[in-house]
Parts: C-alpha cells; structure tokens; sequence
C-alpha cells in the first residue's frame, strides 16, 4: 500500500507541498464565494473537480491575517485566518513581485 500522496501549494509557480512545509498549510474555504476569491487571487483557473487545495503560509502576512496570532506564537495550537482574507503574497510568480522604490 502507499503512503498519503504529496500535495502541493495550489499557488502557481509555489514549490511548498503537504511533506517539505506540513505546519505551513491552510485548506482552501469549502464556501464558493470566498473559493472563488482564493482562486482570482492566486490567478488560478477554478477546478471542475472537488479535490482539496491548500495554500501554503506563505502567502499570507500571518500577524495581520490570522485571528489567534498571539496566541497561536505564545502556546501554538491550530491557526485561524480571519474570515476574509485572501492570499495576498506572491513571491513565487516573479510578475507579481513588487520592486522596491529607489530614492532619486
């Protein structure tokens, strides 16, 4: 028998999986809507099929996005995104990074 496959970030272009970044991952919402957001975030065609999608913390400022940061830093335990947030950070798609202003 084989073990549990591998999955990886739903973000294109993110090279996290379910076995190099195992704490690092938040499952897709189930509600269409915010699904929706997720995937217009992420600029990936939303799937005809149910399979489950996580992303990865990368792309997420986790002190501004999760309810139980401080918490979730003091004690750990299971982190909570705030209810509308949606990925926002994209440094794996090299279009998307935002260059650094430079003083003229």
């Amino acid at each position: 028998m084989y073990g549990p496959q591998n999955k990886w970030c739903f973000v294109p272009g993110c090279k996290n999986t379910s076995r190099s970044a195992p704490n690092k991952k938040f499952f897709i919402p189930e509600n269409c809507s915010r699904k929706v957001k997720w995937f217009k975030a992420a600029r990936r065609d939303f799937p005809k099929s149910k399979s489950t999608f996580f992303c990865c913390e990368d792309h997420f400022k986790l002190e501004a996005d999760m309810e139980n940061y401080i918490r979730y830093k003091l004690i750990g335990g299971k982190m909570i995104l705030k209810a509308d947030v949606v990925p926002h950070l994209f440094d794996c798609q090299p279009d998307r990074k935002r260059a650094a202003s430079t003083p003229e």
